[in-house]
């Protein structure tokens, strides 16, 4: 009845120690808090007879109660309070979204979780400036290996690789393996075996604007959506755990896999732009990205005072697509000297650009 009418719920189980377990089995199942577990006790059962409250007399039960009203009230806020999820995207490389991610993470005042999507070319410590606290490694490809003892040496395998990566003397080149298994499925003397192999690794710091999670995927590895995803999780994660408003995710440029690992199910999408044709197309190209998960998106165009009449051609594109303008930002080289001190460009000026870059920020937050 509750879930029917949305309403937040957690479960007090009562002479918990009597039963077998399957209330929490099935609270946990359908991801119900169990906000407090009370024990028999005769002579809580005693004083509740003569009309009085246990925790009048029992100490034991005074502190066990206390701890239930405050689970309530842990279960309430988390239902009240919704991290917001925003993904800065653009359709290409080089349009200044880590600048503007790194910008975000400032003005959010120590209320976000920042989570570097583009693990192909992760940079937003750069401006950040992150403490290691955890370190992991990401699994996620095979790579083939020929057991020589196994092997006929019938070649069979060196003439339907596709992909060039065994050799005469039967050994598998790595970087070329792309891990399809083919070989493994054809080898007649069952010689191939596919082993995992290490693609990347991923982190979690701490940085001056919060915790961060980002990640290094290894040279010519594959599978960045699933690490992006891998990431993503562990940001979300964080911002529940620590009670966070903003999950600020950099996505990668682009409109391939890791994007949409960046993208689909986020509250709001910025599309960092440049008034440049390229810009404009891949700007077309990842807004049809956005609408087609279902993502409220929003444009800001980088540098726009570098060519007035494509950015307003971008502009009257925004208009004519009912696609908000967030903000115009101009060319100011303040963005690489702030770089260049490891600061993001608000931490380093203030002025006309601060205030262009809040215009953006107010923006998303209104969305």
């Amino acid at each position: 009845m509750v879930t029917k009418l949305g309403i937040p719920a957690g479960v007090i189980i009562n002479r918990s120690d009597i039963g077998d377990g399957e209330v929490e089995a099935y609270c946990f199942k359908n991801n119900l808090p169990v906000v407090q577990k009370i024990p028999w006790n005769l002579e809580a059962a005693r004083y509740y007879a003569r009309g009085e409250p246990a925790v009048k007399h029992l100490p034991e039960w005074k502190i066990l109660f206390k701890e239930l009203h405050e689970n309530i009230i842990d279960v309430w806020e988390g239902a009240a309070r919704k991290v917001k999820k925003i993904t800065v995207i653009s359709g290409k490389g080089g349009t200044g979204k880590t600048s503007l991610v790194g910008c975000f993470a400032s003005l959010a005042g120590d209320k976000a979780v920042l989570v570097d999507g583009d693990v192909d070319a992760a940079n937003l410590s750069l401006i950040t400036r992150p403490e290691l606290l955890e370190e992991h490694e990401f699994w996620a490809s095979k790579v083939a290996e020929i057991n020589l003892e196994a092997c006929d040496d019938c070649g069979l395998c060196l003439e339907l690789c596709r992909f060039d990566a065994i050799s005469g003397g039967n050994a598998v080149d790595p970087v070329a393996c792309e891990g399809c298994g083919f070989c493994y499925h054809t080898c007649p003397y069952g010689a191939i075996t596919m082993n995992d192999r290490l693609s990347g690794k991923w982190f979690v710091s701490q940085t001056p604007y919060g915790s961060l999670v980002h990640a290094r995927l290894g040279i010519a590895e594959e599978n960045s959506g699933k690490l992006v995803t891998t990431i993503r999780n562990k940001g979300e994660e964080l911002a529940e755990s620590e009670k966070k408003d903003y999950l600020i995710i950099d996505g990668p440029p682009g409109i391939g896999c890791p994007v949409i690992a960046a993208l689909s199910g986020v509250d709001a999408a910025l599309i960092v732009t440049e008034p440049t044709v390229s810009g404009i197309h891949d700007l077309e190209r990842v807004l049809a990205v956005c609408r087609h998960f279902g993502v409220e998106a929003s444009v800001c165009i980088n540098r726009h005072d570098l060519g007035e009449e494509q950015s307003r051609t971008i502009e009257e594109y925004c208009l004519r697509e009912n696609v908000p303008l967030a903000g115009k930002i101009p060319f100011d080289q303040a963005f690489v000297r702030s770089m260049i001190e490891g600061v993001p460009v608000v931490d380093y000026v203030d002025g006309m650009l601060e205030e262009k870059i809040n215009e953006v920020w107010n923006t998303m937050n209104c969305l």
